[in-house]
């Protein structure tokens, strides 16, 4: 099984962004079983991969989509993958470690499944209020 890894991005927080890509970057899955799309969802001015390529994985492709929004994003991201399970990324997610080859080995475990989700642990820039904890 292969995975593409979409990630959809819109003027995106360099710092942010940046970390996703490490974190895609440094996944245990050999990088000859996945692909990494990042879609530059109508940015001004325009993403360029060579601004992105030191932070991120080696198989990284920039994609066009014009029209704004995340729904146009991941649809174009759709339409470029070639691999048989596609994984949705924010662009200010951090991937653990071995995130794509537990995904690959639930996929082969449970083919019939056709959605997965993970644990996300938030980040707060300030401290939340009370009730959100």
């Amino acid at each position: 099984m292969t995975v593409s890894v979409i990630i959809p991005t819109q003027n995106p927080h360099a710092g942010r962004l940046a970390r996703t890509l490490r974190a895609v970057r440094n996944q245990t899955l050999p990088a000859a079983d996945w692909e990494t799309l990042l879609v530059d969802n109508a940015s001004t001015p325009s993403l360029r991969l060579a601004d992105w390529t030191p932070h991120g994985p080696p198989n990284l492709r920039l994609v066009p989509e014009p029209v704004p929004g995340l729904s146009h994003a991941r649809r174009r991201g759709f339409q470029t993958a070639t691999g048989d399970i596609i994984v949705l990324v924010d662009d200010d997610n951090e991937l653990a470690p071995d995130y794509l080859a537990e995904v690959v080995r639930l996929c082969a475990a449970h083919p019939r499944v056709g959605t997965l989700g993970g644990r996300i642990a938030p980040e707060f820039e300030q401290a939340p209020e009370p009730w959100v904890r």
